[in-house]
Order: structure tokens, then C-alpha cells, then sequence
């Protein structure tokens, strides 16, 4: 301001001394010194004025004045760019995260497969050589579901709390829960194979009605996409009937653990009708080992809706542990209808969830609870002497020339 002020004051002085020379100059005199006046001259005067000005007093304003102008203008395209990746992140994460274990679930996908053709081979193989069928299905059976077994047991460690349950001569209703990919309940099947003998006869969608070999699983491996009717018979004749109330929807659009089976009573009719206990069954971490693509879902979820096809990526096959989860038997109330006893069968269900599967699902918290035991036995110091001795001993004996 100081600076201005003087400024100021030097230009009224040198007007003030031209002002004296104006006044005695008529107006004749100005007129004609107007007329003199050159504009193209004028205006070259006032170019060379300002670029002296400019290049003498304010070269610093005018390059604060153009970086204030110039850098929104190219931070802009930057900060749109950065906006848009942290909003794109979460989509681009689980891209890379299915190009890399999409392959996951095709491995579960190939061993039903294999499981159908050791079947059809069975019954192939005893055609050809002219021996009965019921014993070479049964071998075949057994086979499937020691295969089963050691697959869930090795891979995810599958175990099964609340066994005893399940009745191992009379009839119950397997209440589960539909992950992504039900590898969990393959599990359960052959696990009740092999301490019973008996194969859970399991409610399955109706798109699977059209996949090859199809005809061999329903008969055999009794998976079937029948109604009430179907499972009352089962129920009366003591079987043990599997079914997911959530179906496809809570396989393929549940991310967190909803368990909402909407208005589906069907299964509480069927127990109405044949006094049969239910028996819900939640496996812990089904939705860490196997996920369904959240991008995109919106897209997927209309496709879905107006197809009834499960037209959605599926990825994981990650190596978490999986703990099934086998509830007490809930038995209908006298005069309780099929909407109180689905709604008291979802209350446990839910009450499961709560109880054993983690508020956030998180596959990196169920990878490392999976490698606990391992990681643990390693900070163990006499593992690691034993181990250490071991390097050294063979270093000692390494001929470095071979």
C-alpha cells in the first residue's frame, strides 16, 4: 500500500506540471493537437507501454495471475481421472480378482461331472458284462461319495457340528443355506452316505432339468426339481428331504448372509402336512470360498429375473475352512400355520448366521483363520531349530562344485 501511495503521488506530480501547460493552450490549439493524433500510433505507444510495464513492474502478478488461471484448468482432467479410479477400484479389484480364480468353480462343476459318468459307466459296464445294475450303482455311489468327502475334507476342511441331528432311520427336512456354489451340502450328502448309508433326496431348480446327464443324477443320486406332492411321499416313507427355501436368489444375490426366503412356504406346508421335524443347516464361510460377481449386479439380477438362468460370474474356490453348522429339529405348533412355522424356521436360521459367521464377510480374514494352525506350528522354536539344523547340516555337506 505504501508503494501504491507513492506511486500514487508521482503521477499526480508530472500531471500537475502538464496541467499548468494545458491551461494556457486555447481550445483551437487542442483541437488541432487532437486531430494530429496518430491512433495506429497511438495504439502501438499503449502495446509498448503495457509489455514495458508488464516486463519492468508486474512479471511476478502476472505469473501468479496465470498459474492461478492455468492450474484448475490442468488439475482438472487429473482430479477427474483420480475421482473416477477411486470410484472404478472396487470394480477393478474383483476383475483382476475373477480373471485370476474363475477357474475356482469349474473345478467343483468337472467333478459333478465326473461323478455322472462314473455312474453312466457303472451302468454301462454291467449291461456289457451282463451282471446286475443295483450292485455296480451302489459301488459307484460309494465312490462318489468317498470322493465327495475327501475333496471337502482336504480342500476346505470341511467339518460338521451337530451331526447327531440328523436321524439316521427317520424323516426330516434339511433346511440349508444356498451358497454361491453348493459344495458345502455335497459334503453333508456324503457325509450322511457313509455314516448312514442313506442319500438326502434334495429339492434342486428347474434349470438343472436340462444339463446332460441330468436323467442319472435324479435317479440315482435322487436330486429331483418335483413338488409338494413328491416331498410329502418322501417324507411319509421316512426319507431325509434337502431343500434351500432360498433357492437360486439367495445362491447368486445374497452377499451378506441375508437368509431372506421372501413369501417361499412351501417347505413349512410339507411339514404341516407330514408332522416331519426341520432341521436348519448354515455352513460358515460358504460365501468366502465362492463368490458371485457384485459388479455389475443390477444387470445380472434383470437377466436373472426375466430368464430364471443363473447368468451370473462365479469366481473363488478360495481355501477357507468350512464348518457346518447342524441346528436342533423345530417340530410345527398345533394350529400354527405354514407362515408362522417358515417365519420361526428363518428366525433360527438367522440366529445361525449371527452366532457363527463374521458381521463382514472378508475371504482374506477366512484364508489366514484357515492357515492359522500352519502359521502358528512355524513360530514354534523347536520347529524352527529342527529346521535350521537341518539347512546347516546340508550346507555343511553341499558340494558347490556340483
Amino acid at each position: 500500500q505504501q508503494l501504491s501511495r507513492e506511486r500514487l503521488k508521482m503521477e499526480f506530480d508530472k500531471f500537475a506540471k502538464h496541467f499548468d501547460g494545458i491551461k494556457k493552450m486555447n481550445i483551437e490549439d487542442i483541437t488541432e493537437n487532437l486531430k494530429n493524433i496518430d491512433l495506429a500510433d497511438l495504439r502501438d505507444s499503449m502495446k509498448q507501454f503495457k509489455s514495458d510495464k508488464l516486463n519492468a513492474e508486474n512479471l511476478d502478478q502476472f505469473k501468479n495471475a496465470v498459474v492461478r488461471v492455468v492450474n484448475p484448468v490442468l488439475k482438472t482432467p487429473i482430479l477427474i481421472g483420480s475421482k473416477l479410479f477411486e470410484m472404478s477400484r472396487p470394480a477393478l479389484e474383483e476383475i483382476c480378482l475373477f480373471f485370476v480364480t474363475c477357474f475356482g468353480p469349474w473345478y467343483f462343476l468337472l467333478l459333478c461331472y465326473l461323478s455322472t459318468a462314473l455312474i453312466t459307466f457303472s451302468k454301462y459296464l454291467s449291461e456289457r458284462l451282463n451282471k446286475p445294475e443295483a450292485p455296480a450303482i451302489s459301488r459307484a455311489v460309494a465312490i462318489i461319495a468317498n470322493t465327495w468327502s475327501a475333496f471337502t475334507s482336504l480342500y476346505h476342511n470341511q467339518t460338521f457340528e451337530g451331526l447327531e441331528h440328523i436321524p439316521k432311520d427317520s424323516a426330516a427336512l434339511l433346511v440349508w443355506y444356498h451358497g454361491p456354489v453348493p459344495v458345502d451340502y455335497f459334503g453333508l450328502v456324503a457325509k450322511i452316505y457313509k455314516r448312514d448309508g442313506r442319500i438326502i433326496n434334495t429339492i434342486v431348480d428347474r434349470c438343472l432339468l436340462n444339463m446332460p446327464g441330468f436323467e442319472n443324477v435324479q435317479k440315482y443320486l435322487k436330486a429331483s426339481a418335483a413338488g409338494k406332492g413328491y416331498c410329502v411321499d418322501l417324507l411319509e416313507n421316512g426319507e431325509l428331504l434337502g431343500v434351500a427355501p432360498g433357492g437360486s436368489r439367495e445362491a447368486l444375490f445374497d452377499e451378506e448372509y441375508s437368509a431372506d426366503w421372501g413369501d417361499r412356504t412351501g417347505f413349512a406346508k410339507v411339514a404341516l402336512l407330514t408332522g416331519a421335524p426341520i432341521i436348519p443347516i448354515f455352513t460358515e464361510n460358504i460365501r468366502e470360498a465362492y463368490r458371485t460377481m457384485s459388479t455389475g449386479r443390477k444387470i445380472w439380477k434383470y437377466i436373472y429375473e426375466q430368464t430364471k438362468l443363473p447368468m451370473i460370474p462365479i469366481y473363488g474356490g478360495f481355501p477357507v475352512k468350512l464348518t457346518t453348522h447342524i441346528g436342533s429339529p423345530i417340530r410345527a405348533h398345533r394350529n400354527e400355520t405354514a407362515d408362522q412355522l417358515k417365519e420361526r424356521v428363518q428366525a433360527a436360521m438367522e440366529d445361525m448366521i449371527s452366532t457363527y459367521q463374521r458381521p463382514v464377510p472378508s475371504i482374506t480374514e477366512a484364508v489366514m483363520d484357515r492357515m492359522a494352525p500352519a502359521l502358528s506350528s512355524l513360530g514354534d522354536l523347536n520347529v524352527l531349530e529342527s529346521g535350521l539344523a537341518r539347512w546347516s547340516d546340508a550346507y555343511n555337506h553341499l558340494n558347490l562344485h556340483e
